[in-house]
Formats: C-alpha cells, structure tokens, sequence
C-alpha cells in the first residue's frame, strides 16, 4: 500500500512538472457595485453605472522561465509564453529576456504565432541557460481595451464594452427600449450582475471582478435626471476620495457643478450623459480636448487640469435665448440713443450710441448679425452728412 502511494506522489509531481505555470495578469481589476436607471433618453431604456478601477501592479517579477540550449549563439528551440498569451506593444519593449546574468532581449523575436519566442545570435556560449522571460507591469503596458465590463445575466452576457481607462475611471452600459425588449430582460433582476474580466486574448489566466447593482427605480425621465445626478456626482466624488485614485478631492466634483475633468470621465462612461444631464457640468458650453479620453495613464487628470477658473461674461449670457436678446437690445439701444439725443441735443451722437448698443448686443447675446448690418449703410451716411457739416461750417 505505502509503495503504491509512494508511485502516486511520484507521477503527481511529475505531471505537475510537465504542465505550464500560469498566474494572473498583473493588474488589479476592481468592478465597484453598480446602479441601474431607466427612462433616461426614452421610456423603457436602461443606464448601468459603475466605477472601474483598472491599476497595474509595480511588481517586476512577473515572468516565465525556461530551460534554454543554445549551439553557436542562437536558441536550439524557440520557447512557449505560459502568462500571458501575447504581447500588446513593439516585443523589444514589452517584454525583457534574459539568459543568465545576460540581458538578450535585442537578439530575440516575437514569432507569428504570438506565443513563441526565438533568439537568434545572443552571443552566448554553447551551454544550457536559465531564460527568463519578464514582462512590464507599469502603466503604460496597458490600455482601457485590456479589460472587458459585462452586463451578465446569470452566466449570459446581455451587454459588453472594454474599459474607459487606465486608473480609476467610470464604465457604463446603455440598452435601448427595443433592446431591453428583445433581450427579454426583467427589471430589477436579481440574477443581474456586473463583471470584468483582463482580457483573455492577453493573458492565460485573466483577473476578474465582479459587482452587484442597486436598481434605482423613476417613474419617468424627470425623475431619472434628478436621481442620475445625484447618484453620478456621489461616484465622482467615491473616487476622489479612493487613495489608491491618486485624485485629489475636487477635481472630478464641486459643491456647484461637475468640472472639466469629471465630465470626461462621465462621457467615457456614457457619451450622452450631456443631453440627459445638460446643466450638471461646467463643460457644458465647452468642448473638452477629445484626446484626453484615451490618455492610458492616472496622470491624465492632471494633464487635463486646464479647467475654466470662472465663467466670463460671455459665456453666461450665452445661456440667454437669442430671441430674448434681440429684444433687450433693440429696446435698449432705443433707450440709450434716445437719451444721448436728448442730453447731448445731437441727433448725430444719439445715432451712434444706438449702433453701438446693436453692435455689443450682438458680441453678448449672439443677436443675428443682420440687425447690425443692416443699418451700418445709414449710419455710414449720416456719418458722411455730419463730416460735410462740420468741413462746411468751418469755412
């Protein structure tokens, strides 16, 4: 009996041996609970939001290791990745080789099938080599596409889409009514869940989160916009206050509006957050710089700290109706060209402070340029008619 357990043990340990050690993808995937909202841009539609935090480890010993023989400097045989599956970037940068005490990684290549490594003259000697083959773990080795966020429902995926960021960012999932229709989904399902997973396409044995989701239940778009709002704002500000985050408190939310730097990261979430929230961001009248959404690093929040100190003059009464502008205009340059007429007893003045008066109603209220150019040839004249006066008096 002993020997036969003995045997046992032995070719365990001999299988275990032959079979290839795979580990987790060196990135720290977490998948926040969610909320879920409907009526947002129509009856019957649904919003799914949550926080998703996608952060590389700084670990630098994530690798595989092999056995090499090498005749006349060059491996005898390519080697197999075990951890992950392919590279993403140039493979000289990807990935470090190194044979012993010797770094070769200039002398190898990644072959076609993305999954084998070859090293042709390393300069090493005859011999047999311990090669380890170590990947990055920093930042800038992944992308927002390194992660996938799932809509489940139990083991079904209802919706999916890849991640916003590298960092801490917001993720979001939006099904329209016909396809919540199509779908056949039920709201307020238990058996709904948030998911994400590393991409499997990168890694043998991808990282995965999970999340449960709080159904927020409106009765229609009104209430959705006031219960979305809020909720939103509260993600922001979980993530300011999340150290691992790196973001200091105030940059995504103010006690005001949501700034410059929350909005981008609620449009990576959602790209028609602005029509269903339009006066929660500071940015609404702005257009925030499109390449800032695809920066890969948590440094980009500081990249984008190009936030608008205060609002000017202009950018308020923007908000104003142009129709509404037109009126106080028109009303108010009567009113000014009529008093400068009466005060000044000059018909020629009184003319001018009336143009004026159109000329900044149309910098400040965007007035149709029409009403001022219009009359630009009568007063054109009546400026040529006050010239000639004063020229022929004078004589």
């Amino acid at each position: 009996m002993k020997r036969l357990l003995l045997v046992f043990v032995a070719l365990s340990s001999f299988f275990l041996m032959l079979s290839p050690a795979e580990a987790a993808s060196p990135l720290n995937l977490i998948v926040r609970n969610g909320e879920a909202f409907r009526h947002v841009l129509e009856t019957g539609d649904w919003l799914v939001l949550t926080r998703l935090s996608l952060i590389p480890t700084t670990q630098t010993a994530f690798a595989d290791t092999f056995s090499v023989s090498t005749t006349g400097g060059d491996f005898d045989d390519p080697v197999t990745l075990t951890n992950r599956v392919h590279v993403t970037g140039a493979f000289a940068t990807d990935v470090i080789v190194v044979a012993g005490a010797t770094t070769i990684t200039p002398s190898c290549t990644l072959q076609q099938d993305n999954q084998s490594v070859n090293c042709l003259a390393t300069g090493l000697a005859n011999g047999t080599y311990s090669v380890t083959v170590t990947y990055r773990s920093g930042w800038s080795a992944y992308t927002a596409q390194d992660v996938f966020f799932r809509l489940l429902d139990g083991s079904t995926v209802v919706a999916e889409r890849t991640g916003g960021r590298v960092g801490c960012g917001l993720v979001g999932l939006y099904l329209t009514a016909v396809d919540v229709a199509a779908l056949g989904l039920t709201w307020s399902d238990g058996g709904m869940i948030l998911s994400g997973i590393a991409s499997p396409a990168l890694w043998a044995s991808p990282s995965s989160d999970t999340g449960t989701i709080t159904w927020r239940s409106t009765a229609d778009l009104a209430a959705t916009k006031v219960e979305l709002r809020t909720r939103l704002r509260t993600m922001l500000r979980q993530i300011e206050q999340d150290g691992a985050c790196g973001i200091p408190v105030g940059t995504l939310d103010t006690a005001d509006f949501i700034t410059n730097a929350g909005t981008i990261l609620s449009i990576e979430a959602f790209s028609q957050i602005r029509e269903v929230l339009p006066g929660a961001f500071a940015s609404a009248r702005l257009n925030p710089f499109p390449t800032a959404i695809t920066t890969p690093t948590i440094s980009m929040v500081a990249g984008v700290e190009t936030l608008v100190a205060a609002t000017t003059l202009k950018q308020d009464v923007d908000a104003i109706h142009p129709m509404v502008g037109l009126v106080v205009t028109l009303i108010g340059s009567f009113i000014l060209g009529g008093l400068t007429w009466v005060r000044s007893t000059s018909q020629y003045l009184g003319v001018m402070v009336w143009y004026l008066t159109l000329m900044a109603g149309w910098l400040l209220f965007a007035i149709p340029f029409v009403v001022v150019f219009l009359p630009a040839a009568a007063l054109a004249a009546l400026g040529f008619m006050y010239i000639s006066k004063r020229i022929f008096a004078g004589t």
